[in-house]
């Protein structure tokens, strides 16, 4: 029987540290959505919806195909997950409010919950869910 030191049990269960320019980016949930379908060549930097309109037509899917309505229904989750993960999904977090104020290129953001609806609810009804902003974007 070998007998080890508390030093070389440290070091043996140590995970290697990965380097800096080795590590891959952090893939948000519309990444990891159309990464499971490996025939298509997903474009992060196309609008989302005509990616996957452009899926779609590549897999030859029809709106009453099975797979079609599967994996619309995934897509819009991952979208919703996106969105939650960007701007949060607490009505009342006045850092999300404010957070959606730069996005929306607001200048003067508030500092209340209310004045931060009020001022983005205009430019809200032009916002389009087809240009949802990636992760490192935000």
């Amino acid at each position: 029987m070998k007998l080890t030191s508390h030093h070389d049990k440290r070091r043996k269960s140590s995970t290697p540290q990965t380097p800096e320019s080795a590590r891959q980016p952090e893939k948000d949930s519309l990444d990891k959505f159309f990464s499971q379908y490996v025939n298509f060549d997903y474009y992060s930097k196309q609008p989302v919806w005509d990616e996957f309109n452009r899926m779609c037509n590549l897999f030859n899917w029809e709106d009453e195909d099975f797979e079609m309505r599967e994996a619309k229904r995934n897509f819009k989750s991952a979208m919703v997950q996106q969105l939650n993960h960007l701007y949060g999904n607490n009505e009342n977090d006045l850092e999300s409010w404010r957070r959606l104020c730069r996005i929306l290129n607001i200048q003067d953001i508030q500092n209340e919950v209310k004045a931060c609806r009020k001022v983005s609810a205009g430019l809200l009804s032009l916002f389009s869910p087809t240009k949802i902003p990636r992760i490192d974007k935000a």
